[in-house]
């Protein structure tokens, strides 16, 4: 990535491997943000792994954590966007990823897509805007 970016420029980035067979999630992470897991009851959990930014580092490190995984259970990744505004309704980092946990929550009963269509529109009601790229992926698995 040292050679593609230039003048500062970094990028986060995560890996999701989802291991049907084995019912096992392998996810990998570069500086991006947790991986928010809703099991099929219970309250969401977010999976965090380290890892280094892209683009910044010759020699970056990162490491492969494996979660098993159930029948019926959900996860999203998501891009920082989603999470954080800073015009008029601002909300940091931290107040997104309560709000993107509760409507999670909130969504448990919609089909994967509906889920995610209705956790954006719920992440931007009350004025807020659209600041930055907005990517929601969800898995059902």
């Amino acid at each position: 990535m040292l050679s593609i970016l230039s003048g500062g420029q970094h990028l986060t980035a995560v890996y999701i491997c989802l291991d049907h067979n084995k019912s096992v999630l392998h996810l990998v992470n570069a500086a991006h943000l947790p991986v928010l897991f809703m099991p099929k009851k219970g309250e969401p959990q977010w999976l965090s792994v380290d890892g280094d930014v892209l683009g910044v580092f010759n020699d970056a490190h990162f490491a492969c954590q494996s979660f098993p995984l159930s029948g019926g259970e959900r996860f999203f990744a998501f891009s920082d966007g989603l999470l954080e505004s800073f015009e008029g309704q601002a909300r940091s980092r931290e107040q997104g990823m309560r709000e993107l946990s509760n409507f999670a929550i909130k969504t448990r009963a919609l089909e994967i897509q509906e889920a995610a269509t209705e956790i954006t529109r719920l992440m931007f009601e009350h004025g807020r805007r659209k600041e930055d790229d907005v990517v929601l992926l969800g898995v059902d698995v």
